[in-house]
């Protein structure tokens, strides 16, 4: 393994063996899924993909969360990219749609109505713009 593939990832044999010591109860899921393996951080330009699909498995089960994710990453990553738009939310699972789309976007985007997100998502752009989005209300006004 060279420097640059343990910085990005990294497996636990050790560690491994010796939770299987303490408790035999994980020694089927050891043995079929191999060592604990964490991987480094999220490339930049799939932080927001990352964020959009664990929203997506948050929301539905897994089945229907695999299926509408497939669906999302079609239309998505087709053949050209996003460009900015001014739209409006319908209600709070299509408005958190396209703010993820609208970060994705080339270009300054806005969204109408954007209350709708707030109701599902309180503080939505707070904690985005923490993770490096730039989200600008232009009606400030929260309940």
């Amino acid at each position: 393994m060279t420097r640059a593939q343990s910085v990005r990832q990294r497996t636990f044999l050790d560690e491994s063996r010796a939770l299987v010591r303490l408790d035999p109860r994980f020694r089927p899921l050891v043995k079929a899924h191999g060592p604990v393996v964490l991987r480094g951080p999220t490339p930049p330009l799939r932080r927001f993909e990352s964020l959009a699909e664990s929203i997506a498995y948050q929301q539905l089960n897994g089945t229907a969360a695999a299926t509408i994710w497939g669906r999302v990453r079609a239309l998505v990553a087709g053949p050209s990219p996003l460009r900015a738009a001014t739209v409006e939310s319908p209600d709070i699972r299509a408005g958190m749609a396209m703010l993820l789309a609208a970060m994705s976007a080339k270009g300054q985007s806005t969204i109408n109505n954007a209350g709708q997100i707030e109701r599902g998502y309180e503080r939505i752009d707070e904690r985005l713009n923490a993770l490096g989005a730039r989200i600008t209300r232009l009606d400030d006004r929260r309940r």
